[in-house]
């Protein structure tokens, strides 16, 4: 998901509260929607630039939820025949956020097909290992063995262990130590059956030459679906690094691309600039190989240093005029269109109407009828009812005025009618779930 500010636009419809990256003071959110982004990665070598194929971007209203959005977005684009995603294995990855039980639950038709799907986990988890003894007469157990990810010396040992170097952007030498434990479980519920969602865990830890972690924690993933063991794990490892490749992509489109600067007060317009974009950032997917023909005699150093190594989006998006000039049948003839007549005399335009931002933790989970009173009102007359009036009244206690005395740290005295909430009004009032009075 990447958001898309909109905090001047009064007139824009379902703006809700979105996250927003490096902030300088206060809370890193702002106001705008926030866009469902479902890309590919195609092969690549190590030298290449970070290219994405973009497959589908949709808005997420405000009474969607982010990752039920994706995962939905997922599901289409695998049970489509025209693509190859429903023929051939495909592996998807997603952040921490789609490994929710919901989630899973939306793509396991998928899982028990061809679909591998990746996400990572949080470091405070617990694992446990599949139970493979024999269970009593009562619920077959299903948790064996306990893994706590935050505890590396209470770990037993992992199924797999690989161990590689590579260097980073800074050419500096790097170990990176893959473990890997087969059929782990996490705790379910009682809408989620853990035991049918076995994955694969993955922990990556890299060293440098020192010794010393070369990031803060360890990365944790897991592997779900039915054909998750045919791939090899330093496979499983390279997908998933692949993965923040989409960063540089929301980067290059709001950058170069003016996501965030298309101002309109209409949301079908911004929903078909976002589709715009999608279309123009394949064709310069589709022109990167005709770009180094046409770089400057200054630049002709670029595509020595590797034969095979692609130029990044934005030296294509620099080169694309002299590109589409040279492409054959595609040169129109200019047509003078004329000018628009524009408003006729005493046309009158109604005004667009401000918008609320809407807040989603504060929406009802169970729309209220239409004839049902407020939440207050239903209080209020519990309380003035003919059995509350009924209630004994006890009278307070006088004190003599000579007898009270000034205390040091003096408290204020109150006087409550007791009882003041009698049984029958808590019985009979219906109280919505997460409300109170």
């Amino acid at each position: 998901m990447t958001p898309c500010e909109r905090k001047y636009s009064k007139k824009l419809e379902d703006k809700t509260f979105i996250h927003k990256p490096n902030t300088i003071k206060g809370k890193p959110i702002t106001i705008g929607h926030d866009y469902s982004q479902v890309v590919c990665i195609p092969e690549f070598s190590a030298e290449d630039a970070p290219w994405i194929i973009p497959l589908d971007m949709q808005r997420v209203k405000s009474s969607e939820i982010g990752y039920l959005k994706g995962m939905k977005q997922v599901k289409d684009l695998v049970k489509d025949e025209c693509l190859p995603f429903h023929k051939y294995p495909t592996v998807c990855l997603g952040d921490c956020a789609y490994s929710a039980k919901d989630g899973l639950l939306a793509i396991k038709e998928e899982l028990d097909r061809n679909l591998v799907f990746g996400a990572r986990v949080k470091g405070d988890r617990k694992a446990y290992r599949a139970f493979a003894g024999k269970s009593g007469n009562n619920h077959p157990k299903w948790y064996g063995t306990e893994l706590i990810l935050n505890q590396p010396d209470k770990h037993f040992p992992a199924d797999f262990k690989i161990q590689y170097h590579e260097k980073n952007v800074g050419h500096q030498g790097i170990k990176t130590e893959v473990s890997l434990w087969k059929n782990m479980l996490f705790k379910g519920s009682r809408d989620f059956n853990s035991i049918d969602f076995p994955c694969t865990l993955l922990r990556i830890e890299s060293f440098r030459k020192n010794g010393k972690s070369a990031y803060e924690k360890p990365l944790w993933v897991a592997f779900y679906g039915k054909l998750r063991d045919e791939i090899f794990p330093f496979e499983l490892v390279k997908l998933y690094s692949n993965r923040f490749k989409i960063e540089h992509f929301f980067k290059f489109i709001k950058q170069n691309m003016l996501m965030n600067d298309f101002q309109t007060p209409e949301v079908k317009h911004e929903e078909s600039w976002c589709s715009l974009q999608q279309l123009a950032y394949l064709q310069l997917y589709r022109a990167k190989d005709l770009a180094q023909e046409y770089l400057h005699p200054w630049e002709k150093y670029l595509p020595k240093k590797s034969q095979h190594a692609n130029l990044p989006p934005k030296k294509v998006q620099q080169y694309f005029l002299n590109i589409y000039k040279s492409l054959p049948g595609h040169h129109a003839k200019l047509v003078t269109r004329g000018r628009n007549s524009g408003r006729r005399k005493g046309e009158l335009v109604e005004k667009r109407k401000n918008h609320d931002v809407i807040v989603k933790s504060k929406l009802e989970k169970k729309p209220k009828t239409a004839n049902e009173p407020p939440l207050e009102k239903q209080f209020d007359s519990k309380v003035n009812s003919e059995d509350n009036l009924k209630t004994p009244k006890i009278p307070a206690k006088k004190v003599k005025p000579t007898v009270r005395k000034r205390a040091s740290n003096p408290k204020t005295q109150s006087y409550y009618q007791s009882p003041l909430f009698p049984k029958q009004i808590l019985s009979s009032l219906a109280m919505p779930q997460g409300q109170s009075p």
